[in-house]
């Protein structure tokens, strides 16, 4: 019995630092799209963000992230049509982050930017839904996938590199560290 309280104590400490490391990638995920930002408003003179006050900013970042993190979930278990060919080949995060593991390998990825409007065509499929007959999927509408809460992030000076989701993705797909004994 003291072996099996003993795993169990074990078990939960592991699963705490597993929700440490996880939230520290979705906190530095956050970061690094708010970067994002800064980089194309420093390249739009900063007329992108003129009178953006941050608490704004930064709950663009987060709703961003958060979206990005309930649909690889969604994907993973089978609430989007994930697996079928026309999402996975024109919406799919899954996918997308395997298209940018080949550009990277290919060294096209720091001179691409098409990745991010894969994501917001994929957040208006989520809102508006589809009656294609090839990718039937729900309208599901929401706050959070709402295209208007923040316009800003569909600005033409608002184009992120695929390198920088890249990033994102691999932060939100990949456990950073050891995980385990060490």
């Amino acid at each position: 019995l003291s072996k099996l309280k003993e795993l169990a104590e074990e078990s939960h400490k592991k699963q705490i630092e597993i929700t440490d490391k996880l939230g520290f990638q979705v906190r530095e995920s956050v970061i690094k799209f708010i970067k994002i930002l800064d980089r194309a408003n420093k390249e739009s003179k900063s007329e992108l963000l003129y009178g953006v006050p941050n608490d704004t900013i930064y709950q663009m970042s987060v709703s961003t992230i958060i979206k990005l993190v309930f649909v690889l979930y969604a994907e993973q278990k089978s609430m989007l049509p994930h697996g079928e060919l026309l999402y996975d080949k024109a919406y799919g995060l899954h996918t997308l982050m395997s298209l940018l593991n080949e550009q990277k390998a290919s060294e096209e990825l720091a001179h691409r930017s098409d990745a991010y409007q894969q994501i917001v065509a994929l957040f208006n499929i989520i809102y508006h839904g589809s009656n294609h007959p090839d990718m039937l999927s729900p309208r599901y509408g929401g706050e959070i996938f709402d295209p208007q809460k923040f316009p800003l992030l569909l600005d033409e000076r608002f184009e992120p590199k695929n390198e920088e989701i890249y990033e994102i993705l691999w932060l939100l797909t990949h456990a950073d560290g050891k995980i385990g004994k060490e």
